[in-house]
């Protein structure tokens, strides 16, 4: 209930300044995007699609039943499904909650933690990984991380 209240009083998300064109330029660049959330999977593809940058992502997953309390699960399904598409090449989550970190680590995927969220950059580093204080930045140490497992 408490889920359900606070989406129901948020703002309808922005994307950060820089975020779409940084998307693209990735894609061109040979990386591909994808979007696992635990808000409600319907809201979630109708808030991207107004965001204008469904046609940047190969997938996009929220929640189909009732609230997780952890990404581990769905961050599962999410790898498998994109595995049918990516193959072998390496997957890096991007997260602002220590709690995508700890998913990734469960799923084998690497991570990048990013304060853009709503978790302090300190408990963000208690992962030990480096934290991107940007998206640029957190794109930049994903495409690392990709280029070096290689």
């Amino acid at each position: 209930m408490a889920f359900e209240t606070y989406q129901s009083r948020r703002l309808l998300a922005q994307l950060m300044t820089g975020a779409e064109e940084l998307l693209a330029r990735l894609i061109r660049s040979g990386c591909s995007h994808s979007v696992l959330s635990l808000s409600a999977h319907n809201g979630l593809t109708q808030q991207i699609s107004d965001l204008g940058v469904a046609s940047l992502l190969l997938r996009v997953d929220g929640r189909m039943g009732p609230s997780a309390r952890s990404k581990k699960q769905p961050l599962a399904k999410h790898v498998a499904m994109l595995r049918e598409t990516v193959g072998d090449c390496p997957i890096v989550v991007i997260g602002d909650a220590l709690d995508d970190v700890r998913a990734a680590f469960a799923n084998r995927v690497h991570a990048v933690p990013y304060v853009g969220g709503l978790t302090h950059a300190g408990i963000l580093r208690q992962s030990g990984l480096p934290v991107a204080e940007s998206l640029a930045e957190a794109a930049a140490l994903a495409i690392k991380h990709a280029h070096s497992a290689n």
